[in-house]
């Protein structure tokens, strides 16, 4: 069966078929971690990121979440935020989820870009 005859695509939710990976700059401070899962039928997608993953620099400070939100088949997308040096948001992109359905990553819904102080700069439709 193809991956576009399936409506909707649903997560286990049996805690054993997602992990935690984290990964560590030569620093030893945390680089990435978030959950990496499986879906019902493994012969869609096996070792799908799922839900929110967090990057971080070299001194442990959070530069950029990404969530995934994989349940609805033709509406899963990838949502990013970055941060400005002080922890406020820089800027909020939504993605289709081209990792899940290896398509070209598109722009969907409004970007944001904020300055440092968190006020709206730029908003783009897409």
């Amino acid at each position: 069966m193809s991956i576009a005859s399936y409506r909707e695509i649903k997560l286990n939710q049996d805690t054993s078929k997602k992990h935690l990976v984290v990964t560590y700059h030569p620093n030893g401070k945390i680089k990435e971690k978030g959950y990496q899962g499986y879906y019902a039928d493994q012969q869609i997608s096996t070792g799908a990121f799922v839900g929110m993953w967090y990057r971080y620099n070299l001194q442990g400070q959070l530069i950029q979440s990404t969530y995934y939100h994989n349940n609805i088949f033709n509406k899963a997308f990838i949502e990013v935020k970055k941060y400005h040096f002080n922890g406020k948001v820089k800027s909020i992109e939504r993605f289709n989820n081209y990792e899940l359905y290896e398509t070209d990553a598109k722009a969907i819904g409004q970007w944001k870009y904020f300055d440092k102080n968190g006020k709206l700069i730029k908003a783009i439709q897409y």
